[in-house]
């Protein structure tokens, strides 16, 4: 971890753990402003200005946690730059027109150092470390504009947008406050599946202002030509291009469902197998086999699955259509949505502890299920962070179609590399079937990179020794990753023309 990292960690901690810390600080100045006026005899007039600092202070904590939960100090903290006050080359563009202009400026008193985007900081957040040079921050550029939605719009927004029409997409990505622009210009994505409407087409155009060299070019592109350009532009600075997503255009025609579609969840383990014929019977080979055929089938909307250090299984969930009509329990309620949060996410790295898979078998629209994570407490982050959990994900190419007994063989790797590495696993494959390529996501302590490498490379043998990242996650090197793993370093792009 590099001495920036270092520092970020220290500005978020002390900056965003002040935020949590702030609610219990209010309850025990309260405490003891009415403890100093019932112990006082004469009352709370005996000492007045001992009750008032108490009192003022609690008020003064209780305006710092509610302003800071507010959506701009959100985003300025999640990108290490909070409160950014008096700099001057700072913008806060809110159209499209002011945002194209913003970065022109910038570039035009400074062309060695384009200016940075933030949109919803995320990926600042994830990557440890703040923006560079010139900062245009897009949260206050949001909303639809000639049927385009401008990047720094919230993806909540967009779905809010769409439920009042009784739409929803097909899917989004999970963390829905991270901003539209971020969204496809990343290769952000939900949990997908591979049904005929999983696999279709979200996104129609982004419209982009790319910079190369000295002039900048604005044009429309598709998703895979951004990806394209991204990729370019991090992977080979010395180029000097810059992509800026201008706004982004949804696919009307095949990138919705109705939103009260009605879905059914399934919950499923698989335990994984090895060549051995004995293994197979301890690891309940058949049961697993079973399990899989449920998660990869053709009519799965949508689909996840994790493995961790708390647990000697795969645990998947999958949403198809109805398979039981007679089932009564209906998903959100109160408690849901961060209930199996928890269960999958969280307690796959630490506990283990979840309900039995016959309590995931709710119904639920098809909107409500892209809505995977709750809010964030601060407390959750800030604990990541001080606990020293990373987040990448790498995209790869398995040596054979993902089917049944393939992802049997890669559940039971994946459960031993947490053995050794800890935290968690997300596996997501949203393809039509048959296709090699798959997400894992993963959420380790920062040493544990290189296991993680050695084992795409020597125990899930990823085809043609290729790995790409997630452009919005923690990043590595190309040269690190080839020095651990002798794996090359590729674009999303490239893995992900594979499916086309």
């Amino acid at each position: 971890m590099t001495g920036n990292h270092c520092a970020f960690n220290f500005y978020f901690a002390l900056i965003w753990g002040a935020v949590d810390l702030a609610v219990p600080g209010i309850v025990v100045l309260l405490y003891l402003s009415v403890r100093r006026i019932v112990d006082n005899p004469d009352g709370v007039w005996a000492d007045p200005w001992d009750v008032a600092i108490l009192l003022a202070a609690a008020a003064a904590l209780l305006f710092y946690t509610v302003v800071m939960r507010r959506h701009t100090p959100r985003v300025l903290v999640r990108a290490g730059v909070w409160p950014g006050w008096c700099r001057p080359d700072d913008r806060y563009p809110t159209t499209v027109e002011e945002l194209e202009e913003a970065i022109k400026e910038l570039h035009a008193k400074n062309p060695e150092q384009p200016p940075t985007i933030v949109g919803a900081g995320w990926g600042f957040f994830l990557q440890r470390k703040g923006p560079t040079g010139a900062r245009v921050f897009t949260h206050k550029c949001g909303g639809l504009e000639d049927d385009a939605w401008r990047p720094g719009t919230t993806i909540a927004s967009i779905a809010k947008h769409y439920k009042k029409q009784n739409l929803s997409l097909i899917s989004h990505p999970t963390m829905d406050y991270i901003s539209a622009g971020a969204w496809f210009a990343n290769g952000n994505h939900g949990n997908g599946g591979s049904s005929k409407e999983a696999v279709n087409k979200i996104l129609k155009t982004a419209k982009v202002l790319r910079l190369k060299g000295a002039n900048f070019e604005k044009k429309d592109v598709t998703a895979e030509e951004l990806l394209e350009y991204v990729y370019e532009d991090r992977r080979y600075p010395d180029r000097n291009t810059r992509t800026y997503v201008l706004s982004i255009t949804l696919d009307a025609t095949s990138g919705f469902v109705p939103y009260g579609r009605w879905l059914q969840k399934r919950g499923v383990e698989v335990r994984g197998f090895s060549n051995d014929a004995d293994a197979k019977e301890k690891t309940g080979c058949l049961e697993s086999l079973q399990a899989t055929s449920h998660w990869l089938s053709d009519g799965a909307h949508l689909r996840v699955m994790f493995f961790g250090a708390a647990r000697n299984y795969g645990f998947g969930l999958v949403w198809t259509d109805v398979y039981n009509e007679a089932e009564t329990h209906i998903d959100p309620h109160f408690g849901s949505t961060f209930g199996q949060y928890v269960q999958t996410d969280n307690c796959s790295a630490v506990g283990g502890c979840r309900e039995p898979l016959r309590c995931f078998r709710g119904k639920i629209k098809w909107g409500d299920a892209n809505h995977w994570m709750p809010q964030l407490y601060p407390i959750e982050t800030v604990a990541a962070l001080v606990l020293g959990y990373i987040n990448f994900e790498t995209i790869v190419e398995l040596p054979n179609p993902l089917n049944a007994a393939e992802l049997c063989r890669v559940a039971g790797l994946m459960i031993e590399i947490h053995k050794k590495v800890g935290g968690r696993s997300e596996l997501r494959q949203n393809a039509r079937p048959g296709s090699r390529v798959i997400y894992l996501d993963w959420a380790i302590r920062s040493g544990m990179y290189e296991e993680v490498f050695k084992f795409l490379k020597s125990k899930l043998q990823v085809a043609n020794n290729r790995v790409a990242l997630h452009m919005g996650k923690h990043q590595h090197s190309a040269e690190d990753i080839q020095k651990w793993s002798k794996l090359t370093l590729v674009g999303m792009h490239e893995i992900l023309a594979r499916d086309a």
